[in-house]
């Protein structure tokens, strides 16, 4: 649901249940939640994608 936009997840327009959860997994992978513009930014190198890819496989073992 979240939408890779260069270095950044942008957040789906509908409301996250687990919002909080979310918000935590992504803060500790690096990124910075940017309330303004609804999305977690990243630095620069960072494949937004690749960090989601690497939390579902971390979750699923």
């Amino acid at each position: 649901m979240l939408e890779p936009e260069g270095g950044a997840l942008k957040l789906p327009i509908q409301q996250l249940s687990r919002f909080a959860e979310i918000r935590r997994l992504l803060e500790r992978a690096g990124g910075t939640y940017l309330v303004r513009t609804q999305r977690f930014e990243f630095e620069e190198g960072t494949d937004p994608s690749l960090v989601v890819a690497r939390l579902f496989s971390s979750c699923a073992s």
